[in-house]
């Protein structure tokens, strides 16, 4: 595996659609509010968000890394 260096001195870019719309949907949970206080939330919904997480953060780090 080649070393990647992250890129220095850049501002980083905004976050894109996706990544917010994951950070939205982790944040639901622990909020009981009127609209979120009879959400169950499963084993199995943390593992899709455990993944969806981890699918996200791969690819950002190659859209954001350079190789060297």
């Amino acid at each position: 595996m080649p070393f990647v260096r992250p890129r220095v001195g850049l501002k980083p870019p905004a976050p894109s659609p996706q990544v917010e719309d994951l950070f939205n949907t982790m944040s639901r949970e622990g909020r009981k509010d009127e609209v979120t206080k009879d959400f169950e939330y499963t084993r199995e919904y943390a593992e899709v968000l455990t993944i969806a997480s981890a699918g996200m953060l791969k690819r950002l780090s190659a859209e954001h890394s350079v190789v060297v």
